[in-house]
């Protein structure tokens, strides 16, 4: 790749932090949690992720991950302002798609922390905090 990118598809999500360095995520379990992150899913997230890109290129593992992917009821992210908290500010929840999402969500909340319009903000709406309550 010769620029900053960014793939989803298949469950898999390829982003490109530098030059050097791609980060590929992948699969999204509702029970349990394995800390095992198996050969015959490395081989599967490799073998889907090589078949997309338009270049053939190596790439090199440098370290693998398991981890807690922070879903909601709603399967939405929550963004704004802590209820009951006069200036704290949350954005989490994006589940497997936390790199995708960030920037534009980054946006909402800095929009919601400035005061710009949180209550007009469509967005903002769907993923108020106190939407559980």
């Amino acid at each position: 790749m010769d620029y900053p990118a960014q793939y989803e598809d298949e469950g898999v999500t390829i982003t490109q932090h530098d030059r050097d360095t791609v980060r590929l995520t992948s699969f999204f379990e509702l029970g349990g949690f394995d800390p095992r992150f198996s050969r015959s899913r490395m081989d599967w997230l490799f073998e889907t992720v090589t078949s997309h890109l338009s270049r053939p290129c190596r790439l090199d593992l440098s370290e693998t991950g398991v981890g807690y992917r922070p879903c909601t009821p709603d399967q939405l992210p929550v963004v704004g302002r802590i209820p009951r908290c006069e200036n704290g500010y949350i954005l989490t929840g994006s589940c497997r798609k936390g790199m995708a999402l960030a920037p534009a969500l980054s946006q909402l909340l800095i929009g919601c922390a400035l005061g710009s319009g949180e209550n007009d903000d469509p967005f903002l709406r769907a993923l108020d905090p106190e939407r559980f309550q």
